[in-house]
């Protein structure tokens, strides 16, 4: 797994526990989205929506949907 890789999980992980904090039953995230938060957590370089994109669709499971660029994950998430 590279840096931006890395950089994309932490921030979607990120999103996940705002989310359960909350008690929301789904996280909606676009790939944009992605891509802005995990440049804020690396505080440099930009980060392709590809990437953003392609880590969406591995962390999708059951009860998850993908539409276009816009994943909806089901809340709260099971311990992996």
């Amino acid at each position: 797994m590279n840096d931006t890789d890395i950089r994309l999980h932490e921030a979607l992980e990120n999103m996940f526990d705002t989310k359960t904090d909350t008690g929301n039953d789904t996280l909606e995230v676009t790939a944009r989205e992605l891509a802005n938060a995990a440049e804020v957590e690396g505080k440099t370089g930009s980060v392709s929506t590809e990437a953003a994109m392609a880590v969406l669709r591995e962390v999708a499971g059951p009860g998850d949907e993908i539409d276009g660029e816009t994943a909806r994950f089901a809340m709260p998430r099971s311990a992996a």
